[in-house]
């Protein structure tokens, strides 16, 4: 039983992780929207102005949107790697949860072994007084046949 209370915690803390990368999942992908949204912010702000302003708007427009993009990129790889821990804990939690379903067989093969040795130990007790009551009844047998013997 407490292996299978052991086992069951293991099984919380999985979808206790899996809880919390779901939220830092739900995090980054809010992140990216802001980032999508300034980007498109930035761009329509270029209205009237000079040669040289929209030269330089563009610029750091595209500065921006550089710099965003690698942000996206690094956002993304670590939306990956967290779904690869998730995916993780997820074989991790089944392995548990199938863990817990084969020690719940196993006590319960222990618990049914133990009643049929408890039976068995009841049986052996009851031959044993038979056996001792049958050697009682013998004993005054035996008695006779030795003095019938002698006479």
């Amino acid at each position: 039983e407490h292996e299978a209370r052991e086992a069951e915690t293991l099984v919380v803390e999985g979808v206790w992780g899996l809880d919390r990368q779901a939220r830092e999942l739900g995090a980054m992908r809010a992140e990216v929207g802001a980032l999508e949204a300034s980007q498109a912010a930035t761009q329509a702000a270029a209205g009237g102005r000079s040669l040289a302003d929209l030269d330089a708007a563009i610029e750091e427009a595209e500065l921006a949107r550089v710099q965003k993009e690698s942000a996206r990129e690094a956002l993304l790889r670590r939306q990956a790697r967290m779904r690869e821990e998730v995916l993780g804990l997820m074989r991790e939690h089944a392995e548990a949860k199938d863990g817990v379903a084969a020690l719940r067989l196993k006590m319960a093969r222990r618990a049914e072994l133990a009643a049929k040795v408890a039976e068995l130990e009841a049986a052996n007790a009851e031959l044993r007084r038979s056996m001792a009551a049958l050697e009682r009844e013998a004993a005054p047998l035996a008695a006779q046949r030795e003095e019938a013997v002698r006479a």
